[in-house]
């Protein structure tokens, strides 16, 4: 079975699971929830194309012919919406590394730093962080 390709660093520190994000901070914890989730439907998605094309080359080899085509159109169908699931996987990490930094930012700087750099921030994206009022 397939697994997904990781970089060094998750190699030698370990691939993140869902045990590890429970016990994150709260404010991050939900957010690599999200991702692990993603991941996940990723790497299933994977698997599911290996099984595909197993069976395509099984159905090539007992020359039925029918059965190639129709595995073979089920397999690029799921092809493409691998790409659309590889951009969300990409996008929820993005996210919660995102997260991750900025609270990491907010505790280790000292705070006039940080305050300089939420300001310009600010300026970059034309907003603060947070439009919306929560409502808990």
């Amino acid at each position: 079975m397939p697994f997904l390709s990781v970089t060094k660093n998750t190699k030698r520190n370990g691939i993140q699971t869902f045990a590890k994000a429970q016990r994150l901070m709260p404010e991050i914890r939900d957010i690599e929830l999200e991702y692990l989730d993603a991941r996940d439907w990723y790497v299933n998605t994977v698997g599911v194309i290996a099984q595909m094309e197993e069976h395509l080359a099984q159905a090539k080899a007992a020359k039925d012919v029918e059965t190639a085509a129709e595995i073979n159109n089920k397999l690029h169908a799921e092809r493409c919406k691998l790409i659309d699931v590889r951009d969300r996987v990409k996008k929820a990490g993005e996210r919660s590394y995102g997260e991750a930094f900025y609270l990491a930012a907010s505790i280790m700087l000292p705070r006039d730093v940080f305050r300089q750099i939420d300001m310009e921030a600010e300026k970059l994206i034309g907003r603060p962080r947070h439009e919306l009022a929560r409502h808990d």
